[in-house]
């Protein structure tokens, strides 16, 4: 620089600060002159706000509305109204492309990374496409008994002849090829805010526990169900591993504590916990039945583990997006419970939706009262009728981990059609039902094919070890699997039919080691199929159809 200019900046600067100094004391004396202001300083513009725009329709392209949207793990405000469509607001910008979670009772978990593009302002953008969502599927494997045998029971409060009544005993899971295990990881949110923030009279802590316990309560003890504990805040730590001791989960959850607020331990890091469920299930002998359904609850959104810990980062939610996609990748499903959260940056419903697992949203006063009756295995209902009478079951017991039990009014005077039917949402459509014929005797009877076979249960006659046997029925143009496994000579194996009413269509074929082994009708058709049919390589040991309940031996 010029010296001499620099000399006249100086200059000039020096020249308006005493004029400055002059003004303020002609204002400030006594001489009654007139007072100048100082000129405030210019108000900064408000940040930018960033808006993503888009809509959710069904096969049919007609829009969805009830339809809670995340886009980055930042939910919409609102869910999707008539016209489906939904507007995200956020101080970050969106960069293409964006990780985009929908979820809807009645229709498939959606969850992947879609294009979108700028609109008319640098500030707003919107999906290239509409995203389509599917009908939900219906529930998967179910398997049931029937027994007792109460005559002369009243029932004056029921229509219809009740001259006995049986229980009708089973399991349900929203998927699944045959019975299997339920192994359940509870993960306990203990950061900071749990301590402090309240519900009524109880911290947000207190309240975890107890609907974890409550939960527990709602489980079947056994081998086909084991539970482990993890607690997490900045970091995440397995407190109990997989166990049938229901008593040792509880007494874990008696001696845990809340971090204290505002502490370096007391953030809350969903890609922590997610991390660390991935680990546990890999270090566990499972099987490939196995159901590995987690129960995850938090009252906060994501601030960890990037920046301080107190604040959330754009970091913060797409770890736990990732963390979320790598469980999917193993089939973890993570049911979210939502503790008393008002905050859209809990990213919660998006790792549900990533895994396909349920988000169980519940006020807060009801918190309580329903999550120990929430499905860990997909199954939220059970409707259990006999349509020969027209009576409803009457009562109904529905646990967690999908085990049910239901009592039902028989009339001797006839041969009862009894249609149990699992629900898997709530809006869902009723087509996917079993009927069972049976009677006052307790005993199940078997019928003509009707309404195309929905169950089998297959023994493998043939000799080689360990062969990997594969069932699989055309839908929609697509060979789709029933059961896949390793089976031994002698051993039996069940599935269910895929269609959304349950049934196999037409035919289902059978390969063992890939090579295509026989051909079963399924289409209630000639030839029959039932008991004592032997096709290929394999003896049919017992089935169903839609309407005509057990099937009879074939002549």
């Amino acid at each position: 620089m010029n010296k001499f200019v620099g000399y006249q900046a100086i200059a000039k600067v020096l020249t308006v600060a005493w004029l400055m100094s002059v003004t303020l004391m002609v204002g400030c004396g006594g001489g009654g002159g007139e007072t100048t202001s100082p000129t405030p300083a210019p108000v900064p513009p408000p940040p930018p706000v960033y808006t993503i725009s888009g809509s959710i329709i069904d096969e049919a392209q007609l829009p969805i509305s009830g339809a809670l949207v995340s886009v980055n793990g930042i939910e919409a405000d609102i869910l999707t109204g008539p016209e489906g469509t939904f507007a995200i607001e956020h101080d970050e910008a969106f960069e293409s492309p964006v990780t985009v979670a929908v979820t809807v009772d009645g229709y498939q978990s959606f969850a992947s990374e879609l294009a979108i593009s700028t609109l008319d302002t640098d500030t707003s953008f919107a999906l290239d496409e509409a995203i389509s969502l599917e009908t939900f599927e219906p529930w998967g494997f179910m398997q049931f008994s029937i027994s007792g045998n109460t005559a002369g029971k009243s029932h004056a409060k029921r229509s219809g002849d009740c001259d006995c009544e049986v229980t009708v005993e089973g399991r349900a899971t929203k998927s699944g090829q045959k019975e299997p295990r339920l192994m359940s990881l509870f993960v306990i949110d203990v950061s900071g805010s749990t301590g402090t923030n309240q519900i009524g009279n109880q911290s947000v802590f207190e309240v975890q526990v107890a609907a974890l316990k409550g939960m527990l309560d709602n489980l079947t003890s056994g081998v086909s169900t084991q539970v482990g504990l993890i607690k997490f805040a900045t970091d995440a730590e397995l407190l109990v591993d997989f166990t049938t001791d229901f008593s040792a989960i509880k007494s874990a959850l008696d001696d845990i504590v809340p971090e204290t607020s505002g502490t370096a331990s007391a953030a809350t890091n969903y890609e922590a916990a997610l991390d660390l469920i991935e680990a546990t299930y890999a270090s566990f002998s499972l099987n490939d039945s196995d159901i590995k359904s987690v129960a995850f609850m938090s009252d906060g959104i994501p601030t960890a583990p990037f920046g301080s810990g107190t604040t959330q980062e754009a970091g913060d939610r797409t770890s736990a997006l990732e963390a979320a996609t790598r469980l999917a990748e193993q089939g973890i499903l993570v049911n979210s419970f939502p503790i008393n959260i008002n905050s859209t940056l809990t990213t919660m419903p998006s790792i549900s939706a990533i895994t396909d697992g349920n988000y169980y949203f519940h006020e807060a006063d009801s918190i309580l009262t329903n999550i120990p009756k929430d499905s860990l295995v997909g199954v939220i209902g059970l409707e259990v009728r006999n349509v020969t009478t027209e009576l409803d079951a009457d009562p109904i017991t529905l646990f967690s981990d999908g085990v049910f039990s239901a009592n039902v009014c028989l009339t001797d005077e006839s041969v009862n059609d009894v249609i149990i039917t699992p629900i898997v949402c709530k809006d869902c459509n009723k087509d996917a039902y079993q009927t069972v014929k049976t009677n006052c005797d307790a005993t199940e009877e078997c019928s003509e094919c009707a309404g195309q076979i929905t169950n089998l249960i297959l023994q493998y006659t043939g000799t080689s070890a360990n062969a990997s046997v594969r069932v699989t029925q055309r839908i929609k143009g697509k060979d789709e699997n029933l059961f896949s496994g390793v089976v031994a000579p002698g051993a039996q194996f069940e599935f269910y039919g895929r269609e959304k009413d349950k049934t196999m269509g037409s035919s289902i074929k059978v390969f063992i080691n890939n090579q295509l082994n026989t051909e079963i009708k399924t289409s209630c058709g000639q030839p029959k199929t039932g008991p004592g049919l032997v096709s290929g390589d394999f003896l049919v040991i017992k089935g169903y159809s839609r309407n005509g309940g057990l099937l009879c031996p074939v002549d």
